[in-house]
């Protein structure tokens, strides 16, 4: 995005910078607009922690050490909501040849040219610093101006492409200076409104409004206070959709989902009676009809 913001930092960044700084500051440069010097995504990304060889816990000592030389500033804090913002300020003044290239300045016409010589001491910093409110803009070195173009430096034709970012991959196509950079994609977070409306896709009909309530408040429960899986809530769901039971029951089948044995056999409920033959697997009724059904094949039908 900032090639000429770049390009100012690989050339005039101050000496006093460690290898690991000024390589962050260029990251940074390669962030952020020429026109505001402004970073534009977070510096907790992973795509500026990659590119500057740090870690999350070691950004902020290369941030507060690049504040304390003098080269960044901080603009906006992080907020819920936002990403923290961090100006990149100038790291030289312009040099001004002579008294006539000065006098043409709408900001120095009544500037004395002595005054404006870069090896003069008492020159004031604010009037050299590109920072100052009152220069135009339009002739700021840092704002690129198609009208005044370096010759090492790219223009801003759209046909044009920026030169290759530190860390960035050759094989990837290059961007305009001017594009927008894609917004990172945010993982998507589950509601219980979420896993409602997955639940009324897989009804054949939608249920009553009661129905409806009652189950989402028991998800709303499972999710937001007991804070179970969104997985686990949906298979539970699966479940108890295919035991066809009251809506208040739905904890204690994702209960039995989460605690059921891993690889173990699934044990076969028997009716609730005595009844119930675990050896043959079958019922009283069954061996009845069974033994009807033998009598009438040696007596033969009843006439």
């Amino acid at each position: 995005m900032g090639s000429r913001l770049y390009v100012e930092v690989l050339d005039y960044a101050p000496e006093t910078l460690t290898h690991r700084e000024k390589l962050f500051l260029a990251v940074l440069a390669d962030d952020a607009r020429d026109t505001t010097r402004v970073t534009w995504s977070s510096v907790e990304s992973p795509k500026t922690l990659r590119r500057g060889k740090v870690s999350r816990a070691q950004v902020y000592e290369v941030i507060k050490a690049l504040i304390s030389k003098g080269c960044l500033e901080r603009v906006t804090a992080g907020q819920k909501n936002g990403t923290a913002k961090y100006r990149i300020l100038p790291l030289q003044c312009p040099e001004i040849p002579d008294a006539d290239t000065s006098a043409q300045r709408p900001d120095s016409a009544d500037t004395d040219a002595e005054s404006q010589r870069p090896e003069n001491a008492d020159t004031d910093p604010e009037s050299q610093c590109p920072e100052n409110p009152d220069t135009d803009e339009s002739q700021c070195p840092e704002i690129p101006d198609v009208s005044v173009r370096e010759s090492r430096t790219p223009t801003l034709s759209p046909l044009s492409t920026r030169p290759l970012s530190f860390g960035d991959d050759p094989s990837e196509p290059p961007g305009q200076d001017d594009a927008e950079p894609e917004p990172e994609i945010e993982a998507e977070i589950v509601t219980a409104q979420v896993i409602v409306g997955e639940w009324l896709e897989r009804c054949a009909i939608r249920p009553p409004s009661a129905v409806i309530g009652q189950m989402s408040k028991q998800i709303r429960v499972l999710l937001d206070e007991d804070h179970i899986h969104p997985d686990l809530i949906r298979r539970g769901i699966a479940t108890w959709m295919q035991k066809r039971l009251h809506p208040s029951t739905l904890p204690s089948v994702v209960n039995e989902v989460m605690n059921a044995p891993v690889g173990g056999p699934t044990a076969r409920q028997a009716p609730g009676n005595n009844l119930y033959d675990e050896a043959t697997g079958t019922t009283v009724f069954d061996r009845a009809r069974a033994r009807a059904a033998a009598r009438t094949a040696q007596e033969g039908p009843t006439p």
